[in-house]
């Protein structure tokens, strides 16, 4: 490998210009092609999975549990103005970002309401229990019969009877009827109960809507425009209905707190890391010029690794990227060993024999440690090997390549 860094350094000396062009030319193709890659922000990625969660976590999707989002109002002035600023938060939502929404429910519609009722009334034998059979041979006495019709006439003939109809003449006895409090035993949440059609708590100072986002809970690019428009439908919605307290919770408000979280950590620290970085090489070389000429390699190998994950994978996790950022202090070190050594030697050429080795020993070594998390199961830790082995190798020969050349 030493012969081969070294021939490549004597076959360049004299083509300097054609080497330059080269690889402005080799820094844009694999910058275009680093722009392809796809980047989703699923914290969920980062851990490991075995085969059983693997296929608890495709049900989950499969099921669009993770995608719902329950809205809670409270409040201490009746159930009406909970009902009310549901009513007028949903038609917000619903009229201005509906390509947002995939559905949304508040309150249970009458029609689906009388479909419940024809289900359980074609399976009545099976909801019905020991206990109810001594109920209904009461109520199939002539007495009771007499009594429940003409129970039953006066609801068709009153105004109830526009919406109780169907229901009566498919049951004007009320066995039926008796037997629907049974339903509540399948029911998993037993604080939550329909009040005029609205899924409310039991004190009824709660109201709850059901929204299921457009987007899958990954896809936090989607989803945080969602959560920016419902931050503003809420804020309108309590401007308007004063004592109503609204909030919200679910799996892609969180997906997209925790990408906002870890993008601005991740800003930060490289920025410091940037600054002190920059301080610290400007005022040991006291020349701007060298400040760029370290950080050509660590470009290079951060847009080679990047094409590499396109070409590889495609899709890779944000998250395992703005880990490696780690990677700056690593691959900054070759760049540094290589400028400080032929800075002060009189035989370039002999200066970079003596350092081709070690960093050649040192970025192998690096790579393949990282290359270890391709072992782990965890797609986001298998993504961040892939990008930091690949990352730290190229960028050490890229160093000992082009830095011979500008210093």
């Amino acid at each position: 490998m030493n012969r081969l860094i070294l021939a490549i350094y004597d076959y360049l000396q004299p083509r300097r210009t054609l080497f330059f062009v080269a690889v402005g030319i080799l820094f844009c193709g694999l910058g275009y092609l680093a722009t392809q890659l796809e980047f989703e922000e699923d914290i969920t990625k980062m851990m490991p999975l075995d085969a059983d969660l693997k296929r608890m976590s495709e049900v989950l999707e499969d099921s669009g549990i993770a995608d719902r989002t329950v809205i809670t109002f409270s409040g201490n002035d009746g159930v009406e103005q909970l009902k009310s600023a549901a009513d007028t938060l949903a038609s917000r939502l619903q009229n201005q970002h509906g390509d947002l929404v995939g559905e949304l429910r508040w309150k249970v519609p009458n029609n689906q309401l009388k479909d419940v009722y024809d289900t359980f009334h074609e399976h009545l034998p099976i909801f019905t229990q020991d206990g109810d059979y001594e109920d209904i041979r009461n109520q199939l006495n002539p007495d009771s019969i007499d009594k429940a019709m003409n129970q039953a006439y006066r609801k068709l003939i009153s105004p109830t009877g526009l919406v109780f109809r169907d229901f009566i003449l498919k049951d004007p006895l009320g066995i039926a009827l008796g037997r629907l409090e049974h339903l509540q035993d399948l029911q998993v949440d037993k604080s939550v109960t329909l009040t005029d059609g609205y899924f409310t708590s039991i004190d009824e100072k709660h109201l709850f809507i059901y929204l299921k986002t457009a987007f899958p809970s990954n896809e936090t690019d989607n989803n945080a425009r969602l959560v920016s428009k419902l931050d503003s439908v809420v804020n309108q919605t309590k401007a308007e209905f004063e004592g109503v307290d609204i909030s919200y919770f679910g799996t892609a408000p969180v997906a997209v707190a925790n990408a906002q979280r870890i993008k601005k950590d991740i800003q930060l620290t490289v920025t410091i890391a940037m600054i002190i970085l920059t301080l610290i090489i400007i005022l040991y070389f006291r020349r701007v010029s060298r400040f760029f000429l370290l950080f050509i390699p660590v470009v290079f190998g951060a847009i080679t690794s990047l094409s590499v994950l396109v070409m590889s994978v495609g899709q890779v996790s944000a998250i395992s990227i703005g880990i490696g950022s780690v990677l700056l202090g690593i691959s900054i070190d070759f760049s540094l060993h290589i400028i400080t050594h032929l800075s002060h030697a009189t035989d370039k050429r002999h200066a970079l024999k003596e350092v081709i080795s070690p960093i050649l020993t040192s970025s192998f070594t690096t790579s393949l440690a990282f290359a270890c998390l391709f072992f782990v199961r965890s797609e986001a830790l298998q993504d961040l090997g892939l990008f930091s082995s690949v990352s730290v190798l190229s960028s050490a020969l890229f160093a000992l390549i082009f830095l011979p050349q500008m210093v």
